[in-house]
């Protein structure tokens, strides 16, 4: 049996193991090119049609199988799902288009390192110690996927997570388990965001898949609200206890015991002397993210046109051809395979091996970062 797993983009409102059983994984695999009724699914899959029903009445709840419209009776999964010829047929054209992307990032690059260079933050943190961060975590993704492509001028149901009924917008998408799951990739590069307060700043770990299992754990509350003034406060500017204590939540006991922990940690957060505290994230200032925002958002809308737009159309036209109802999987070949050129020419900051260090890729920002649909808005009021 084939078996899935599932990649997330946004908040998805269910829980993942939904997917993790295996009746649901083949219910998807059933019905991802053609509608069935249950008793099809069920004599297909030889399983109770009662169990069928089941879940498929779970998983449309969801949406991620819906009644075919054009047959009664019969449902159709509502969601990608890619087999390992799918995957493969995949990465000839991510590799085409990795080629276009990495000429633009690699063309960007001495402006994108001039604009970081007029920075507050560069005095703490050089170039070549965060530039996977800056030309990878926020221009080839944070701009490209969750900005640019949500900009009026832009904006196309096809390019962007689905809307559901709720008015949220989520992807979910399911791919045969295979390691590699694409043999050009070095790395599956992916970004987690920690948006609690989004107006007022953010934390982020611009990473890469495999390596959770290995990474070290962060310090205990790190990424917690509560410590959250301590994160960007330090990340501004080095501070006595005693200023941290002013503007922190904590008593002093918790604040000892925080401190504490930051700087033992390996590798430390935060460093120590002559009794004054530094971050060692960076974070940038509310007037070094409007800079790299505006500089990434020139690059990210070549990349929109010239990388995204053609190779959705090529995925689409491919999947056709091979009977599916969507595109191929975008899977993020070509930015993927392009920051892995650019690491290897030494062109961008290295990329850790495992076991990887908590802080690796881990930074952050104060003030807005508008995003997705707030980045139409932002847009529509310029």
């Amino acid at each position: 049996m084939v078996q899935l797993e599932f990649d997330i983009w946004g908040s998805i409102p269910f829980g993942r193991e939904l997917t993790c059983d295996g009746t649901v994984q083949e219910i998807l695999l059933a019905t991802q090119s053609e509608p069935r009724s249950i008793p099809e699914i069920a004599d297909t899959l030889g399983v109770d049609r009662g169990v069928v029903k089941e879940r498929i009445n779970e998983l449309a709840r969801w949406e991620l199988i819906v009644r075919d419209e054009c047959n009664a009776g019969k449902w159709v999964a509502n969601m990608p799902i890619y087999t390992a010829a799918a995957l493969t047929a995949s990465e000839g054209i991510g590799l085409k288009y990795a080629g276009i992307e990495v000429e633009i990032l690699r063309s960007s690059l001495p402006g994108l390192r001039e604009s970081y260079e007029s920075c507050e933050i560069s005095s703490r943190f050089p170039w070549e110690s965060v530039s996977l961060i800056i030309v990878g975590g926020l221009v080839a993704d944070l701009c490209v996927y969750d900005r640019v492509r949500f900009f009026p001028q832009y904006l196309e149901e096809g390019l962007v997570p689905p809307l559901h009924a709720d008015g949220s917008r989520w992807g979910y998408v399911g791919y045969e388990r295979r390691r590699p799951r694409f043999r050009q990739k070095r790395w599956a590069f992916c970004q987690n965001l920690d948006l609690d307060e989004p107006r007022t700043g953010g934390l982020a770990t611009f990473s890469y898949f495999d390596p959770p299992p290995q990474r070290q754990r962060a310090p205990k509350c790190f990424f917690g609200l509560r410590v959250r003034p301590l994160v960007f406060g330090l990340g501004s500017a080095q501070m006595s206890f005693d200023e941290m204590a002013s503007m922190s939540p904590c008593d002093a006991d918790e604040l000892r015991e925080t401190l504490e922990e930051w700087t033992s940690s390996d590798p430390p957060a935060v460093r120590t002397q002559n009794g004054r505290y530094s971050l060692r994230i960076p974070i940038l200032s509310r007037s070094d993210l409007g800079k790299l925002v505006g500089a990434g958002d020139a690059v990210a809308e070549t990349i929109h046109v010239e990388v995204t737009v053609p190779s959705q159309k090529e995925r689409s036209d491919a999947g056709k051809e091979m009977g599916l109802r969507f595109p191929l999987a975008e899977g993020f070949l070509a930015r993927d395979i392009a920051l892995r050129l650019l690491v290897e020419e030494g062109r961008l900051s290295e990329v850790a091996e495992p076991p990887v260090p908590w802080n690796f890729g881990v930074w952050g920002w104060r003030g807005s970062l508008p995003l997705w649909e707030e980045a139409t808005r932002e847009m529509q009021r310029t």
